[in-house]
């Protein structure tokens, strides 16, 4: 399995998530200049950020919640939204720098109405009243004045596979997801008596994972947690990563193994693209709208490049699979072969739309392309393949709803020299 740091040959992309984090922490610190003196909360936050020794060990345990916090704060305009959000700075500080924050530490929390909120890192949900609640670190224990308070663990769970990996399991009922993510995507969260049983297929998928590709640790040694999903059904999948909410898996289940090793693939390549992307430019503007074999609609160039990074990435793997450990793979054989077929003209119809488009990537992102199909060639020199009837029928039904549409869309001529 390939990663970002591999395709450039170079060690020090494996920087980028301290960059990430050091970031982070300077645009924590530099907003609270501008907005601490409005809350005593917030000037007691700034204060602990202030200190000598902060500046490394604070960032190194910053969450990616205050990643997408901070981006939030910095972004949105709405008075109502912007005190949600420092609202969940405050509780998701505490959450993080626990461990870091000096006994009797506390803030308050004045709300007109009742919150349910998670603790990832402490495993805790607070369900808050309307009104003053005080939260409070005495010792090792968290402490909160207000006798209403109900305080329950949070269902979160280590993968045996990887033990950095969190599971959590939330409801549509969380305040971080009211105000965030749903926002953003609509999720479809597992029921509770079905977590056990996810966890054990999400460690079955990964230990198949790593059987084929041990390398794989690498992307998967990023992730933090994962909001397990209901299954979506047997042919497509709702798991999602967010760009401004990194290191986070949102999950879909299944029950074949095989697919949920797909997903686990898939999204932990785009969350390492979206770091990446946050710091170098592959392209050079984001106005033009480009054919998809993945998608009904027009998809930027930022979209399809993800798209290509992560379906090469499961093509290798597949290819690996097919190819070098037939044995460890076995039952999944028919599946595999299946995506492989399909995803080698999906890839093919994809890098024919960059190339016809060169002009449209910057030179780091012409190497990266030219690196990502070279692999993808390479992978698929010693194998047969034959084009599936539903390629066909995307790209058609895809020209038919987009017929406006002005960017690059094989006719039948120029589809038949691609193939």
């Amino acid at each position: 399995m390939y990663n970002l740091a591999s395709i450039f040959d170079n060690k020090d992309l494996k920087k980028l998530y301290n960059i990430q984090k050091l970031s982070l922490h300077k645009a924590l610190r530099a907003w609270l200049e501008i907005n601490a003196d409005s809350s005593l909360n917030l000037i007691s936050l700034k204060s602990l950020l202030s200190s000598p020794e902060s500046h490394e060990t604070i960032s190194d345990y910053l969450s990616s919640f205050f990643y997408h916090t901070i981006y939030q704060l910095g972004t949105l305009k709405k008075e109502q939204i912007f005190e949600n959000y420092t609202l969940m700075l405050l509780l998701f500080s505490f959450d993080s720098l626990y461990k870091l924050l000096p006994d009797g530490y506390q803030f308050d929390i004045n709300s007109i109405e009742s919150i349910l909120f998670d603790f990832p890192c402490l495993g805790i949900s607070i369900s808050l009243p309307p009104g003053i609640s005080r939260i409070e670190k005495r010792g090792s224990e968290l402490y909160i004045l207000n006798e209403e308070v109900n305080l329950h663990y949070l269902i979160k769970t280590n993968m045996a596979a990887h033990e950095n990996i969190v599971f959590i399991k939330t409801t549509k009922d969380s305040f971080f997801y009211n105000n965030s993510i749903a926002q953003l995507a609509i999720c479809d969260f597992l029921a509770p008596e079905h977590f056990d049983h996810y966890v054990i297929k999400c460690t079955n998928a990964v230990n198949k994972i790593f059987q084929v590709e041990p390398e794989f640790k690498y992307q998967l040694g990023k992730i933090q947690y994962i909001f397990p999903m209901k299954s979506a059904g047997t042919e497509t999948t709702k798991s999602f990563t967010l760009s401004i909410l990194p290191h986070i898996i949102f999950l879909s289940d299944s029950n074949e193994t095989i697919k949920l090793s797909e997903n686990i693939v898939h999204e932990c390549l785009h969350d390492e693209l979206n770091i990446f992307m946050n710091y170098y430019k592959l392209f050079s503007n984001e106005e033009h709208f480009y054919f998809s074999p993945w998608r009904e609609d027009p998809r930027p160039i930022r979209g399809l490049i993800h798209a290509i990074y992560v379906f090469t990435g499961i093509f290798c793997f597949y290819h690996k699979a097919s190819m070098l450990r037939p044995n460890l793979v076995k039952d999944d054989l028919i599946f595999i072969n299946f995506r492989l077929n399909l995803i080698y003209y999906e890839l093919m119809l994809a890098y024919h739309q960059l190339s016809s488009n060169a002009g449209e990537l910057t030179n780091l992102g012409l190497e990266f392309i030219e690196k990502l199909y070279g692999k993808y060639r390479d992978a698929c020199s010693d194998k047969d393949y034959n084009c599936p009837p539903s390629v066909l029928l995307h790209l058609k039904n895809w020209k038919d709803n987009n017929k406006n549409y002005k960017a690059w869309i094989p006719n039948h001529h120029e589809f038949k020299m691609i193939l």
